[in-house]
């Protein structure tokens, strides 16, 4: 079988496809909080006339965000199947099998067993347990197999992932009546799904002062293991951890090509 510069070249386009998306991500949130602020409301309550003060953000999420990383985390999961069949192609000197795909086991011996039936070679074999696609508690000195485990469970929920604002408290001075106080929350939790921050309730006399600040972000949302992650630190981490592994199979591959 003949050397093939692009033997490895569509589960590298899924890489960068991903990252040029990110790209595209990172331009429309620029512009999205640039447009918008975050301000104080004032909730009364009918009833009690106790006064609830949120910190809210003015302004929905453009879908353009959405529609840029929807299909990013199943784009990186093809990238890695996409590497084995190009890895057992190579040894082999022929086509993948149709069901052939980067391996997700209990342990390492459950990994070690499944790639013992696509008959690859000893070193792929070793190379793909050595990168510890299952869970443990040791820690992996060439990857990140937690990051890794997460993308593969996450891009079984392909379908459902989603984003969305949230925001992490960076700095809050809270001066209230203690009095009229009725609650405070201390620190205050973003909620990112009525995209707003409850700072403190009081009495209908009370008084509310404060100073904040939120840094604001888009996270995933619905996708398994990887909700509540930031889409950016992610999808860039990721994209870094299936650069790795690529090169890591175009290597020991080339010790086994098929003549």
């Amino acid at each position: 079988m003949e050397h093939c510069p692009g033997e490895y070249s569509s589960a590298r386009y899924n890489v960068e496809k991903t990252r040029r998306n990110l790209e595209l991500f990172q331009t429309i949130t620029s512009k999205f909080f640039d447009a918008h602020s975050q301000s104080i409301l004032i909730d009364v309550d009918a009833v009690t006339g106790n006064k609830t003060y949120k910190v809210v953000f003015e302004g929905n999420l453009p879908a353009e965000a959405r529609d840029a990383v929807s299909g990013a985390i199943a784009d990186l999961r093809h990238a890695l199947d996409m590497a084995m069949c190009a890895t057992y192609e190579i040894v082999k000197g022929e086509a993948a099998p149709k069901h052939l795909y980067f391996p997700r086991g209990r342990s390492a011996e459950d990994v070690r067993g499944k790639l013992r039936k696509t008959e690859l070679p000893a070193n792929v074999i070793d190379y793909l347990v050595s990168l510890q696609p299952h869970p443990t508690e040791s820690q992996n000195t060439i990857i990140n197999n937690r990051l890794l485990c997460d993308l593969v469970t996450a891009a079984q929920s392909k379908h459902r992932i989603a984003c969305a604002l949230d925001a992490n408290v960076e700095e809050v001075w809270i001066k209230a009546t203690v009095k009229d106080a009725v609650s405070l929350s201390v620190p205050p939790r973003w909620d990112f799904e009525e995209q707003e921050a409850v700072l403190c309730t009081v009495g209908p006399q009370g008084h509310f002062e404060a100073n904040y600040s939120f840094a604001l972000e888009i996270i995933f949302v619905g996708a398994g293991p990887l909700t509540g992650w930031s889409v950016e630190q992610a999808l860039l981490q990721l994209c870094d951890l299936c650069d790795t592994i690529i090169l890591g199979l175009s290597l020991v591959s080339r010790e086994n090509r098929a003549t």
